[in-house]
């Protein structure tokens, strides 16, 4: 499939994904109210946080090396690995579980293993589909999986009443079904790791981690979490919704580079340069087109939307809210 038709299923993807943030938020903040939300804010924050040194860049080494090795063995050697680093994190839980729950000012701790495991194995799984060009259906499982999220939280909510930990088990639901369904769509199966399979990985896994999962992770998920630990989960709500609708002007950026790289290293790979340097600049520029238009709309309604959607009627949150602008 074409570049073009790829960053449009990326793209009306991000679209459902960011409708499926505004039910999500705007339900539980009416329903728990801003600081238990927070809560909730806070251990996604400390999920993503762990995720990072339990991947240590093996997803997006496995994205870029899969079509060099065997799918079987690429996957099964980065599972062992992240297997290894999941229990090592998991420790650290148990161990400070009393400070995490301070932390979030709820009984969470002990969730965030199982919530780490099937976060980190289903992206790994997203990886391995973009690695194989299979972008489309990937697009469309992220979306799958945040819907997920929402009917089984909101379903469990309603029916059990069980708050902050409905959004919890929706999260794990969420990516559980987007695990259980990229195993089956690559036909995986488990057999033993090799070495050789994992030197290749750390040849390149540096370089991800420091670029994009580090810097990912300073950039999304620091603010909150600093947040978190000065303010508490009320703050954490305000600033998280604001950081939410922000995104909204670089979503854009955010699909075509989702798409772009695993073709680029592909064409890099086969020797086609040229073809790189001439769809750059197009995809640069269709990324940047809905900036400006997003700035003024937030500048415009901003509040408002905060306001009716959010129920959250604070001079503070909109004006982080221009500020991230």
């Amino acid at each position: 499939m074409n570049i073009s038709t790829s960053a449009l299923v990326e793209f009306v993807s991000r679209i459902g994904r960011l409708l499926v943030f505004v039910l999500l938020f705007a339900f539980f903040i009416r329903e728990l109210g801003e600081s238990d939300f927070g809560a909730f804010v806070l251990f996604e924050a400390l999920v993503l946080g762990a995720g990072m040194l339990v991947d240590i860049g093996i997803g997006s080494a496995v994205q870029k090396r899969i079509q060099e090795l065997d799918l079987n063995q690429i996957l099964s050697t980065a599972a062992g690995t992240k297997l290894l680093m999941l229990a090592i994190v998991s420790i650290g839980v148990i161990l400070f579980r009393t400070d995490l729950n301070a932390f979030m000012q709820q009984d969470l701790a002990l969730y965030l293993p199982a919530a780490i495991a099937l976060q980190q194995f289903g992206r790994l799984g997203l990886h391995a589909m973009r690695g194989l060009d299979k972008l489309v259906p990937a697009s469309l499982l992220q979306l799958g999986g945040d819907a997920t999220q929402l009917f089984s939280a909101v379903a469990l909510h309603l029916a059990l009443d069980f708050r902050v930990k409905s959004l919890i088990f929706g999260f794990t639901l969420g990516w559980l079904v987007i695990l259980v369904l990229t195993a089956t769509m690559l036909r995986f199966r488990v057999i033993r790791p090799r070495i050789d399979v994992l030197r290749s990985l750390f040849g390149f896994s540096p370089y991800a981690f420091v670029g994009s999962v580090l810097g990912g992770m300073v950039y999304n998920w620091t603010d909150t979490i600093v947040i978190g630990y000065f303010l508490g989960p009320g703050p954490v709500t305000l600033y998280e919704t604001a950081w939410r609708i922000s995104g909204v002007i670089v979503i854009g950026a955010q699909a075509v580079s989702t798409v772009v790289f695993p073709k680029v290293s592909l064409w890099f790979e086969k020797g086609r340069e040229e073809r790189i340097t001439t769809v750059l600049p197009v995809v640069i520029s269709v990324a940047l087109a809905l900036v400006f238009p997003g700035i003024v709309g937030g500048f415009v309604i901003g509040r408002q939307t905060l306001n009716l959607v959010f129920s959250i009627d604070s001079i503070a949150a909109f004006w982080v809210l221009l500020l991230l602008l």
